[in-house]
């Protein structure tokens, strides 16, 4: 059976409806979802680089249990978002599966904090600045998540950034190097992190901007389509009223103000000669 055209939907008015989808929690989730399973290998090589230096420095035993623990969490986390992103399920409880994903990043969270822990027990104080980096890595594609899952890059935040600040005052209590020095390597690790909030807090409203920006453009094109649909249809009743002034049986005659005819149809052009 072969649907109208008429009866199929324009498709402008798809395309408005897929975006509201894309920005329905439903949606939302939906791109954190995939966007987490597809970016997982890059923090599965960081994973691995950082147990080649544990093998280096503490030996098999220990590198193998930081591993399995730390890529266990974050392979749970992937496992759990890539068979969400595979179903639709109950709308109603988009909320459940959200405060999932936020638990399961604090759990991802925890486990990579602990990897760091013995990374650096490991290397000891001279690669302290080596897992402030990662750490700070972690926090930055955290937040980057914000604009689509909030809860989940809140959860991670919330873990990893106290990690962070406790790793340097640890270090501060503990080191032998001079004062200013420690406070240099803490001023540092705060103009990162202040740097890295302005690229992501510009990156969020650039990415609202243009949500706007293709809302709107989405909706003017609707509009027009709606009023191409009306001026076609008012050309189809023109066209047809036309025809049938054309064949009609009576003369008909078009005239100007001056009393000139610019239009006459076929019974008018028979009577006249």
């Amino acid at each position: 059976m072969v649907r109208s055209a008429a009866s199929q939907p324009r498709p402008e008015l798809v395309a408005l409806e897929a975006f509201a989808r894309r920005q329905s929690p439903a949606g939302k989730l939906q791109t954190y979802c995939r966007r987490r399973v597809e970016n997982a290998w890059m923090r599965f090589a960081v994973i691995l680089l950082c147990g080649g230096l544990i093998l280096a420095f503490d030996g098999p035993a220990v590198a193998a249990v930081t591993v399995m623990v730390v890529a266990g969490g974050e392979a749970l986390d992937c496992l759990f978002l890539r068979r969400l992103s595979r179903r639709e399920g109950d709308p109603g409880r988009i909320y459940l599966r959200m405060a999932s994903t936020s638990a399961l990043a604090a759990v991802q969270a925890v486990a990579a904090c602990y990897g760091l822990t013995v990374l650096l027990q490991s290397i000891g104080s001279a690669g302290h600045f080596f897992v402030s980096a990662i750490c700070l890595g972690l926090l930055l594609d955290a937040a980057s998540y914000g604009s689509i899952n909030r809860g989940a890059a809140i959860a991670r935040i919330y873990v990893l950034f106290p990690f962070l600040l406790g790793s340097h005052y640890a270090q501060w209590l503990t080191s032998d190097a001079p004062t200013f020095e420690l406070i240099l390597d803490m001023m540092s690790v705060a103009v990162l992190v202040y740097f890295g909030w302005v690229f992501l807090h510009q990156g969020a409203v650039n990415y609202r901007r243009r949500n706007a920006a293709q809302f709107a453009q989405l909706k003017q094109s609707e509009q027009l389509a709606v009023l191409n649909d009306a001026l076609a249809e008012t050309e189809h009743q023109n066209r047809q009223m036309a025809m049938a002034v054309e064949q009609a049986s009576d003369s008909v005659a078009l005239t100007d103000p001056k009393g000139r005819n610019f239009w006459i149809n076929h019974a008018f052009e028979t009577m006249m000669g």
